[in-house]
């Protein structure tokens, strides 16, 4: 009862990709309990759903947050694109919750946290099944206030983007592969980043998975 939208997000994500993992692998799943937990879950996360189309971390919370707001409408677009029912009006409002903070102005003091949520808003959209292509070059000019994995989420949004200059999907190609560590028997990322991506649930290995998910996207071979 004490899960706040980044615990419960986390928890119905899993669930929801757990009936495609037990079918492909032949899994035992009781899919009525999952499919009504993520219901309940579903329904918790779009409670704490904001007047202005963000999400709060608490139900009680008047606050919207930029990186767990991009994250909530991520883990319901997961869920709705996997059979479950998600309210349209929760998810539109997400949408444009996502392009109001993209037509921001730049916060200066933090320009690499507030580029790098940026880029996750645009990938988020990109999930969404939208084509923000307007956002892009500003993201791309800017590309080394950007984290690591914030490059990798640039370029997950723009390789799913038709309208989208080969190049500059090459250019961040080459810089994202740049930055993975490798050795004989691994390849990671490391970022020494401080507290202030703490609210962004920064970590080396979601890092890596990031990184090898963008990579994908762009060469799958």
């Amino acid at each position: 009862p004490y899960e706040c939208l980044e615990q419960s997000t986390s928890r119905m994500v899993p669930l929801v990709l757990l009936s495609e993992l037990s079918e492909a692998f032949k899994l035992k799943n009781d899919k009525k309990a999952s499919a009504a937990l993520v219901a309940k879950l579903i329904a918790r996360i779009s409670r704490m759903q904001r007047w202005d189309g963000g999400f709060a971390y608490w139900p009680s919370s008047s606050q919207s947050y930029p990186w767990v707001s991009a994250y909530a409408a991520w883990g319901l677009g997961r869920a709705n694109e996997g059979g479950h029912k998600v309210s349209k009006r929760v998810l539109q409002n997400a949408r444009s919750y996502l392009h109001k903070q993209l037509r921001k102005k730049d916060d200066k003091r933090w320009p690499s946290q507030d580029r790098t949520t940026k880029a996750y808003m645009l990938y988020v959209l990109t999930t969404l099944g939208e084509q923000p292509t307007g956002y892009v070059s500003h993201l791309f000019e800017h590309r080394g206030d950007l984290t690591v994995f914030g490059k990798a989420l640039l370029l997950s949004a723009m390789t799913r983007m038709k309208k989208v200059n080969k190049e500059m999907i090459r250019t961040l190609t080459e810089a994202v592969t740049s930055q993975v560590h490798q050795t004989a028997k691994v390849a990671k990322v490391e970022e020494n980043l401080g507290d202030g991506y703490a609210p962004m649930f920064h970590s080396d290995t979601r890092s890596s998975a990031m990184v090898l998910d963008a990579l994908l996207e762009a060469d799958p071979n």
